[in-house]
Protein backbone atom coordinates (compact mmCIF):
# COMPACT_ATOMS: atom_id res chain seq x y z
CA UNK A 1 0.00 0.00 0.00
CA UNK A 2 0.84 3.86 -0.63
CA UNK A 3 0.10 7.15 0.65
CA UNK A 4 -2.80 8.26 -1.75
CA UNK A 5 -0.85 10.32 -4.14
CA UNK A 6 -1.70 12.60 -6.50
CA UNK A 7 0.65 13.23 -8.39
CA UNK A 8 4.06 12.12 -8.75
CA UNK A 9 5.88 14.24 -6.25
CA UNK A 10 3.72 13.01 -3.50
CA UNK A 11 5.58 12.09 -0.28
CA UNK A 12 6.36 8.95 0.22
CA UNK A 13 8.47 9.26 3.86
CA UNK A 14 6.17 7.54 6.42
CA UNK A 15 5.32 4.91 3.84
CA UNK A 16 6.73 2.33 5.71
CA UNK A 17 5.33 3.48 9.15
CA UNK A 18 2.38 3.70 7.47
CA UNK A 19 2.41 -0.18 6.07
CA UNK A 20 3.10 -1.54 9.21
CA UNK A 21 0.45 0.07 11.24
CA UNK A 22 -2.06 -0.76 8.35
CA UNK A 23 -0.41 -4.82 8.91
CA UNK A 24 -1.34 -4.64 12.53
CA UNK A 25 -5.08 -3.85 11.66
CA UNK A 26 -4.73 -0.10 11.62
CA UNK A 27 -7.92 2.02 9.69
CA UNK A 28 -5.76 3.18 6.71
CA UNK A 29 -6.64 6.73 7.28
CA UNK A 30 -5.73 6.58 11.16
CA UNK A 31 -2.40 4.42 9.85
CA UNK A 32 -1.43 7.75 7.33
CA UNK A 33 -2.35 10.76 9.84
CA UNK A 34 -0.37 8.76 12.72
CA UNK A 35 2.41 8.24 10.19
CA UNK A 36 2.33 11.81 9.58
CA UNK A 37 1.96 13.11 13.06
CA UNK A 38 4.75 10.64 14.19
CA UNK A 39 6.88 12.17 11.76
CA UNK A 40 6.44 15.82 13.02
CA UNK A 41 3.68 17.74 14.64
CA UNK A 42 1.52 19.50 12.32
CA UNK A 43 -1.13 22.26 11.63
CA UNK A 44 -4.18 21.08 9.84
CA UNK A 45 -3.23 22.50 6.36
CA UNK A 46 0.12 21.09 6.61
CA UNK A 47 -1.06 17.01 7.76
CA UNK A 48 -3.67 17.69 4.48
CA UNK A 49 -0.32 18.25 1.98
CA UNK A 50 1.66 15.24 3.88
CA UNK A 51 -1.41 12.55 3.81
CA UNK A 52 -3.11 14.05 0.53
CA UNK A 53 -6.40 13.51 2.29
CA UNK A 54 -8.89 16.14 2.50
CA UNK A 55 -9.86 17.85 5.57
CA UNK A 56 -12.63 15.27 6.57
CA UNK A 57 -10.86 11.73 6.67
CA UNK A 58 -7.71 13.48 8.53
CA UNK A 59 -10.65 14.72 11.01
CA UNK A 60 -12.06 11.53 10.69
CA UNK A 61 -8.73 9.96 11.92
CA UNK A 62 -8.47 12.87 14.98
CA UNK A 63 -11.62 11.47 16.43
CA UNK A 64 -10.41 7.85 16.67
CA UNK A 65 -7.25 9.07 18.11
CA UNK A 66 -8.93 11.88 20.38
CA UNK A 67 -11.41 8.62 21.37
CA UNK A 68 -7.68 6.35 22.39
CA UNK A 69 -6.35 9.84 24.66
CA UNK A 70 -3.29 9.86 21.82
CA UNK A 71 -4.12 13.11 19.95
CA UNK A 72 -2.95 16.38 21.70
CA UNK A 73 -3.63 20.01 20.67
CA UNK A 74 -2.18 22.96 21.21
CA UNK A 75 -3.30 26.48 20.39
CA UNK A 76 -0.79 28.15 18.06
CA UNK A 77 -0.97 32.47 18.50
CA UNK A 78 -2.11 34.34 16.02
CA UNK A 79 -3.66 37.91 15.00
CA UNK A 80 -6.63 36.60 13.50
CA UNK A 81 -10.10 36.74 14.94
CA UNK A 82 -11.97 34.03 15.96
CA UNK A 83 -10.59 30.35 17.48
CA UNK A 84 -6.55 30.20 17.16
CA UNK A 85 -5.23 27.69 14.52
CA UNK A 86 -4.68 24.19 16.57
CA UNK A 87 -1.02 22.48 16.09
CA UNK A 88 -1.33 18.51 16.12
CA UNK A 89 0.99 15.77 18.14
CA UNK A 90 1.09 11.91 18.89
CA UNK A 91 0.48 12.11 22.57
CA UNK A 92 0.56 8.33 23.53
CA UNK A 93 3.86 7.09 24.24
CA UNK A 94 6.21 5.11 21.83
CA UNK A 95 6.06 2.38 25.03
CA UNK A 96 1.62 2.90 24.59
CA UNK A 97 1.74 2.75 21.19
CA UNK A 98 4.38 -0.02 21.58
CA UNK A 99 1.42 -2.49 23.59
CA UNK A 100 -1.60 -1.22 21.88
CA UNK A 101 -0.17 -2.86 18.70
CA UNK A 102 1.52 -5.50 20.29
CA UNK A 103 -1.84 -6.38 21.63
CA UNK A 104 -3.44 -6.06 18.09
CA UNK A 105 -0.80 -8.28 17.06
CA UNK A 106 -1.30 -11.17 19.40
CA UNK A 107 -5.12 -11.13 19.16
CA UNK A 108 -4.37 -11.21 15.49
CA UNK A 109 -1.47 -14.45 15.60
CA UNK A 110 -4.55 -16.08 18.40
CA UNK A 111 -7.39 -16.40 15.64
CA UNK A 112 -5.29 -17.34 12.99
CA UNK A 113 -3.61 -20.47 15.31
CA UNK A 114 -7.11 -21.32 16.01
CA UNK A 115 -7.64 -21.69 12.91
CA UNK A 116 -4.92 -24.17 12.24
Amino acid sequence: MSWPRKHKNAPIHGDSVKQVLVALGEDEKVACVMAALLEAPAMMPKLEDRTWYSHQPVTAAFKELRARGWLKSEDVPSEARGRNPQKYSIAASKTALRKHYKAAFDTRLGLIELRL
